[in-house]
């Protein structure tokens, strides 16, 4: 990934976290979720943005000393995909695994690994 790359990839997460704060979080009578492939770590500017406004990544959250890779499927070696919960201070995260991590009838299900998670509310 690219010094431009990461210039892009930061200003996509500066226009999605505003339109979270003025358009999403006002409003929401619930837990909000944000999850997705982020195509960069938990470690980056891009990510961080939200970290520091209160968002927690569910995997990390419950198994710090895992690296919970996700891409390239078959031989993870980074962590770019994430589920983030927005304060997590007022919900429970039950579970946070890596998911579709398996061959099925000879094939992965997508190119990179799934996170999933349970929350209790």
């Amino acid at each position: 990934f690219g010094d431009q790359q990461a210039d892009i990839r930061l200003a996509q997460a500066e226009a999605l976290k505003e339109v979270l704060v003025e358009e999403i979080l006002p409003y929401a009578s619930g837990p909000v979720i944000l999850a997705g492939d982020f195509n960069t770590s938990q470690t980056s500017q891009p990510v961080g943005l939200f970290l520091a406004d209160g968002w927690t990544e569910t995997f990390t959250h419950l198994h710090p000393d895992q690296p919970g890779y996700t891409y390239p499927a078959g031989n993870a070696k980074a962590k770019i995909d994430h589920l983030l919960l927005f304060d997590a201070s007022f919900q429970t995260i039950l579970a946070a695994e890596v998911v579709l991590d398996q061959v099925v009838e000879g094939l992965y299900p997508s190119d990179h690994y799934g996170i999933a998670a349970i929350f209790e509310f």
